[in-house]
């Protein structure tokens, strides 16, 4: 990942599976001087949060085994 440290946002990251590159974001632009109304980081009063067990993979069966995976 690389990460502007004057804006404190990464500006790319790449995902790597067995030493090849699976996927590459780049962040195209950025604006910081925007105005936003702190209500956007804030729940609805009406909203109800649920608590979803993380073991167990939200009952998902298990990925398997990538090949050349070192367990």
């Amino acid at each position: 990942m690389w990460y502007s440290e004057e804006y404190a946002y990464p500006i790319r990251y790449e995902l790597f599976v067995n030493d090849a590159l699976m996927m590459r974001s780049d962040v195209t632009k950025l604006e910081v001087d925007i105005d936003l109304d702190d209500s956007l980081f804030m729940p609805p009063e009406d909203v109800v949060f649920i608590e979803i067990p993380m073991e167990g993979g939200f009952g998902m069966p298990q990925m398997p085994d990538m090949p050349n995976d070192n367990k």
